[in-house]
């Protein structure tokens, strides 16, 4: 698979954070509209996903790899992620939302899966890989995955409290693990497009879109949670499974 879109990584570097503070700018200045929440994330989406594609360029078909061959086994792979899903469910159940609003959050949780994967597993993490930087793959998927949890240091700036937003950080950097070595074993996107957007599609079923302020019992759940999502991202990428 090739992914760079640029023979410079720091053109690739360049763009990754143009698309970064594009997408944050657009939701401050839709806000500025009152606009509802949710509103403006479908619209900051399909800004956020046009500006990937000027990323990508000519080479959007090589790095948006969703190859159905690997699947099922993508699918087995993401196992811990179904407790998030799980979780989000829950609460999105428990929440009044109208109809129009429920289906809304489907639209925008896929929009937000093909952005984020796009972005952040194809473009930045296979980057990486095409660089060997760092020289171990266990490096790779840690770097992009600090980029993935940092990315949503972002919701400081929409309200959200530092104590959730901070955990928000962990557990995606833990999945932003899982989600490498995933797309690494499968060579495909579509594992975790379709995971991600299962999450987020359950996540906004509410009407509120930010991280809360999380309790004791919360915090120690998730930090469980991240623990065994990173080891068992390290597991799936140990030296005997790693491609040659």
């Amino acid at each position: 698979m090739k992914y760079l879109v640029s023979k410079s990584w720091r053109l690739t570097a360049a763009g990754v954070v143009a698309v970064l503070f594009g997408h944050e700018i657009a939701s401050f200045v839709l806000k500025g509209f009152g606009l509802k929440t949710l509103t403006v994330l479908a619209i900051g989406e399909v800004i956020s996903l046009a500006l990937l594609i000027l990323l990508m360029g000519s080479h959007w078909r090589q790095i948006m790899t969703i190859s159905p061959k690997h699947l099922g086994v993508g699918i087995a792979m993401i196992w811990p992620a179904a407790f998030i899903i799980l979780i989000n469910m829950m609460a999105g159940i428990q929440t009044d939302a109208s109809i129009s609003h429920r289906i809304l959050a489907v639209v925008v949780a896929l929009m937000v899966a093909i952005f984020e994967e796009g972005l952040f597993r194809g473009v930045i993490f296979g980057t990486l890989q095409e660089m060997k930087w760092p020289a171990q793959l266990w490096g790779q998927m840690a770097v992009s995955a600090v980029i993935f949890g940092g990315m949503h240091l972002f919701n400081l700036f929409h309200s959200a409290a530092w104590q959730g937003t901070l955990l928000q950080v962990i557990y995606a950097f833990a999945l932003g693990m899982l989600f490498a070595a995933v797309t690494y074993r499968t060579q495909s996107l579509l594992p975790t497009i379709l995971c991600h957007w299962l999450i987020d599609a359950a996540g906004l079923q509410g009407s509120q879109a930010v991280a809360g302020n999380p309790n004791f019992v919360s915090i120690v759940i998730y930090l469980v949670f991240s623990g065994v999502t990173l080891l068992w991202a390290l597991w799936l990428t140990r030296p005997s499974k790693q491609i040659a």
